[in-house]
């Protein structure tokens, strides 16, 4: 299993930023080298959910593009699917991407599925 470094740091950006990422300008993100799927997702999501969201990830992906090999992004309702483990019904833009990178780095063995309730009568 890989060993991981947690850092945290406080990063300012400047306010022109931000204010393009508002108004719909994403080339901080389309024109930074980064894995394409960070790139894909991030900028999927920001055009789903135009305004300030999903700037910080763009940000902070860019910010450290020269040490990105690889990377995922996704939320916590996400990981807890079930089907990061059956592999069943994954979109093949992101999701198969995110199955294979979880499966390396996490660990099959690492991962968890929720027993589903049953709900038949008896």
């Amino acid at each position: 299993m890989n060993k991981v470094l947690l850092k945290e740091e406080v990063m300012f950006f400047p306010p022109a930023f931000l204010k393009r990422w508002r108004n719909g300008d994403y080339s901080l993100l389309t024109s930074a080298k980064i894995p394409s799927y960070i790139k894909q997702i991030i900028f999927q999501k920001a055009k789903v959910r135009p305004g300030r969201r999903f700037f910080g990830e763009a940000f902070v992906a860019v910010s450290f593009s020269s040490k990105i090999k690889d990377g995922f992004y996704n939320s916590y309702k996400w990981l807890t699917a079930e089907k990061w483990i059956t592999r069943k019904g994954l979109k093949p833009a992101f999701e198969k991407h995110f199955y294979d990178g979880l499966h390396k780095y996490i660990g099959t063995e690492n991962l968890s599925c929720p027993v589903p309730v049953n709900k038949s009568v008896i």
